[in-house]
């Protein structure tokens, strides 16, 4: 379920012209599934789960660190509301 949700983000980022990239940052347990890049420097941070999926603790860290600095970053379980954060961003 989360990686059909994946696939859809991305699908759905590249027809907008976003990029939707994995980082994967060494010894960095739970940094977000995905980082939204988009014009205007607008920068959008996804955890995706499948529905009830368990927010981990690290998870939970780093989402709120990365809202501590100012950025949209969101624990989302299916495509419409990933969409809705990114539109807002």
């Amino acid at each position: 379920m989360e990686s059909q949700l994946e696939i859809a983000l991305r699908n759905w980022c590249k027809r907008k012209g976003y990029w939707c990239l994995k980082l994967v940052l060494s010894r960095q347990l739970g940094w977000p599934d995905r980082t939204i890049l988009m014009p205007g420097g607008r920068v959008v941070f996804l955890e995706l789960k499948q529905p009830g999926g368990k927010r981990r603790a690290r998870q939970k860290y780093w989402i709120g660190r990365l809202r501590e600095f100012g950025f949209t970053a969101e624990f989302v379980d299916d495509l419409e509301h990933a969409i809705a954060l990114i539109e807002d961003a």
